[in-house]
């Protein structure tokens, strides 16, 4: 159980540091 946990969390961690990289790259550009 501990691991599906993590594994969740570090999916969304991964998620939400992608999309505020796009985020950041579409105000440069």
């Amino acid at each position: 159980m501990i691991v599906v946990t993590s594994l969740i969390g570090l999916a969304a961690l991964s998620l939400f540091v992608y999309l505020t990289y796009i985020l950041l790259r579409g105000d440069n550009e």
